[in-house]
C-alpha cells in the first residue's frame, strides 16, 4: 500500500475518492483550492461510500450463513459501520471545514484500510471457489443456483439475481447495438446473448413454477459463456484495426485484410483513381472539351449520385444517428445531380462555376465521414 505520511499528507487508502478529497483538504488548507471545489470531492466521497455500503450489503444475502466466508462478512460490518459512523460526522461539518481536523480525516483512512483489508481476504476466498463459468456473471448464477437447490437461497432471492444479471446483458446487447461499426463477430454476440437471454428466462420460469432448475437451461448458460468469451476476444482484437465505408455492408466496417471487407470481401478504402475521379473528369472536359469526357462524366455523374444516395440510406439505417454525415451526402447528391443539366449542351463555363461547389461537397463528406470514423476509434 501507498502512503504519503512522511509527505505531511493522510495515507492513501484503495478508495480514490476519500484519497482525492483527503489531498484537497491540504490543499486547501494552503490556499491551493477553493471550498466549493472541496466540497465536489467530498460529495464524491459520500456517494462512493454510500455505494460500497449499499451494494455490500445488498450482495451478502447471497452468501452461505456459515464459513470462514460468514466470519469475514461479519467483521466487514463491523468496519463497514465504523467508516460510516465517521463518514456521517464529517458530514456535519460539511461548508465549515476548519472544524474537520487532520487527525478525523487520518483517523477515517486508517477505518477505510482496515475495512478493505477484509474486503481483500473476503476476495481471495471467492477465487478459490471453482469456476463454474468463463463468464462472472454466469459463474453467479451457477453458484446461485446451486445454492437454492440446496435450500440454502429462497425463491425471491434467485429470482432477483436472474433479473439482475439478464438486465446487465440487455444493457450491453444494447450498446452493442448503437455501434455504427458492422462486425459479424458482433453480430453473433448479440445472437448468442439472446440464446442467452432464453435459458435465463426459462430458469425463472420453473423457479416461478416451483420446479427444479432445468439441466438444460444451466448447460446452454455455461457454454454460451465459453462461446461468448471466444468471440469477445475476437472483438478485442479488431478493436485497433481502422474503420472504412463498405458499400457491401451497411455501413461503417473494420477494415483487416488489404483493403477487403473482412464481413462480404468487397474492396473498400482503395483510393480513387485519380484520372477517373468524377471531379478530375469534370475539370479535364471544362479544360479541353473532349466528346469523351463529356460522355464519361454523364456516367460518372449518374454513379456518383446513385451512390450518394445508397450512402444516405445506409446512414439512416445506422443504429446511431448521424445527421451530419446524412446531411452531407444528400448535398453531395444534389450537386452532381445539377452537373447533368451542363451536359447536353456541353456548357463549360456553365460546368466551371460548379466545380468550386462540388469540390467543397467532396470534402465536406469526406470530413464529415472522418469525424464518425473518429467516433469509431474512441470506442
Amino acid at each position: 500500500m501507498i502512503s504519503l505520511a512522511n509527505l505531511g499528507f493522510p495515507s492513501l487508502t484503495p478508495l480514490s475518492s476519500f484519497n482525492s478529497w483527503a489531498l484537497s483538504m491540504a490543499a486547501w488548507r494552503s490556499g491551493e483550492m477553493e471550498g466549493e471545489a472541496l466540497a465536489r470531492e467530498f460529495s464524491r466521497f459520500q456517494l462512493e461510500m454510500s455505494q460500497i455500503s449499499a451494494v455490500f450489503r445488498s450482495e451478502i444475502r447471497f452468501q452461505e450463513a456459515h464459513g470462514p466466508l460468514q466470519s469475514l462478512i461479519e467483521t466487514a460490518l463491523q468496519r463497514l459501520a465504523v467508516c460510516e459512523d465517521q463518514a456521517d460526522v464529517l458530514k456535519e461539518w460539511e461548508g465549515d471545514w476548519e472544524g474537520i481536523s487532520e487527525k478525523r480525516v487520518q483517523g477515517l483512512g486508517a477505518a477505510l484500510n482496515s475495512l478493505f483489508e477484509v474486503f481483500g481476504q473476503i476476495r481471495e476466498l471467492e477465487e478459490e471457489r471453482p469456476r463454474l463459468a468463463a463468464s462472472p456473471y454466469i459463474h453467479e448464477i451457477l453458484r446461485c443456483l446451486q445454492l437454492y437447490e440446496r435450500g440454502v437461497l429462497a425463491p425471491e432471492l434467485m429470482q432477483e439475481r436472474l433479473a439482475g444479471v439478464s438486465q446487465h446483458f440487455q444493457l450491453l446487447g444494447e450498446q452493442m447495438r448503437q455501434s455504427p461499426v458492422r462486425l459479424a463477430a458482433v453480430e453473433q454476440l448479440l445472437d448468442l446473448l439472446e440464446v442467452q437471454e432464453n435459458a435465463l428466462q426459462q430458469l425463472s420460469e420453473q423457479i416461478t413454477e416451483g420446479q427444479p432448475p432445468g439441466a438444460e437451461s444451466k448447460r446452454v448458460l455455461h457454454d454460451c459463456a465459453q462461446q461468448a468469451l471466444t468471440i469477445h476476444e475476437e472483438i478485442q482484437a479488431l478493436a485497433g484495426t481502422p474503420a472504412v465505408w463498405c458499400d457491401g455492408c451497411l455501413g461503417l466496417v473494420r477494415l483487416t485484410d488489404e483493403q477487403q471487407c473482412p464481413e462480404c470481401g468487397q474492396p473498400v478504402g482503395a483510393p480513387e483513381e485519380s484520372g477517373d475521379g468524377l471531379l478530375a473528369v469534370a475539370e479535364r472536359a471544362c479544360a479541353e472539351n473532349r466528346r469523351e469526357d463529356w460522355e464519361l462524366l454523364q456516367v460518372l455523374s449518374q454513379e456518383s449520385e446513385a451512390q450518394a444516395q445508397e450512402m444516405v440510406k445506409k446512414v439512416k439505417q445506422l443504429p446511431l444517428k448521424q445527421p451530419d454525415l446524412e446531411a452531407a451526402l444528400l448535398q453531395l447528391a444534389g450537386t452532381v445531380a445539377e452537373i447533368r443539366d451542363y451536359l447536353p449542351g456541353r456548357d463549360a463555363p456553365g460546368l466551371e462555376r460548379l466545380l468550386p461547389r462540388l469540390r467543397q461537397d467532396l470534402e465536406s463528406a469526406a470530413e464529415m465521414q472522418q469525424q464518425v470514423l473518429e467516433e469509431i476509434k474512441g470506442r
